[in-house]
């Protein structure tokens, strides 16, 4: 299989096309695993402006697309117009691009090890010092500390992250807004160089160009799932269900009908050990 280099894309770019549903992931390609630390770390890199990795993706016909589709996690919750519509399919990648979704966009999903949701933070004070490693943070939407920055009807309160200095990442998700936000309320409140410190490690974040691997459309689709398999960062092992399910999608629902049987069939419950996520016995699926 013959991979094509992409011109670098604005990573923002993909956040934002995941938010319309015009970026997602095929259906074997289903967990976000990063925990809030490794979202607090990609920000960091992302200001420090290293090199993150490579995307994996392959652009797809929107009206026929090779496999079933999911959202990046959160986007159908935070969008209530979510249209799928997906031109891009990320094959590697999902982690980051989920991570930086979540930070941007905020969808009230507990993360890995957790049973609340989090907002992400940025301290603007510390970048002025160069210290980028304490100047991501994040807070439970259940902590007294978050909820004191939320006004009446639950949004940020602009005048108390004024005064402590720091910036949610949810106001990077609009470029334009942000910055008339920037330039109208937050850089009076530092000296002219620190305001231009801040201004740009900010701008490594919103102007970050992904590195971007391309498969050519004409591809096999079972040869693009063993490609996904070999090179998944996560080693997640792709199951003969898995590839049924994204492939057959257009025709049945093979995780639904799974999961009525898993529910509907005691025996199945047993023999599955309680798990409906126990991709050994799927295939009891098939035998009734």
């Amino acid at each position: 299989m013959e991979l094509e280099w992409s011109k670098k894309k604005k990573l923002l770019e993909l956040v934002r096309k995941a938010y319309y549903g015009e970026v997602m992931l095929p259906d074997f390609q289903r967990n976000f695993v990063w925990a809030r630390n490794d979202i607090e770390e990609l920000i960091c890199s992302l200001l420090e402006k290293m090199f993150i990795g490579t995307f994996l993706i392959q652009r797809v016909n929107p009206t026929d697309v090779p496999f079933k589709v999911i959202p990046i996690e959160g986007a159908n919750k935070v969008n209530r117009s979510f249209n799928p519509r997906p031109e891009i399919i990320v094959l590697d990648g999902q982690q980051r691009l989920t991570s930086l979704f979540y930070a941007l966009y905020s969808p009230d999903i507990p993360l890995k090890n957790t049973t609340n949701p989090y907002a992400f933070f940025i301290d603007l004070q510390e970048l002025c010092i160069d210290n980028i490693e304490d100047s991501v943070f994040s807070w439970s939407k259940q902590w007294r500390e978050y909820k004191a920055l939320l006004d009446e009807i639950g949004k940020y309160n602009l005048t108390e992250l004024k005064e402590r200095r720091i910036l949610p990442l949810t106001f990077l998700s609009n470029e334009s807004d942000f910055w008339k936000l920037w330039y109208g309320e937050f850089r009076s409140l530092f000296s002219e160089d620190y305001a231009q410190k801040i201004e740009n490690y900010l701008k490594n974040i919103i102007e970050h160009q992904a590195h971007v691997l391309s498969i050519p459309l004409t591809e096999k689709p079972e040869d693009i799932a063993i490609l996904f398999e070999r090179i998944n960062r996560t080693g997640i092992k792709l199951s003969i269900f898995d590839l049924l399910t994204a492939r057959l999608y257009k025709f049945i629902n093979l995780r639904m009908e799974w999961e009525n049987a898993f529910n509907e069939k005691y025996w199945l419950k047993q023999i599955a050990v309680n798990d409906i996520k126990n991709k050994k016995f799927h295939i009891m699926l098939f035998k009734g």
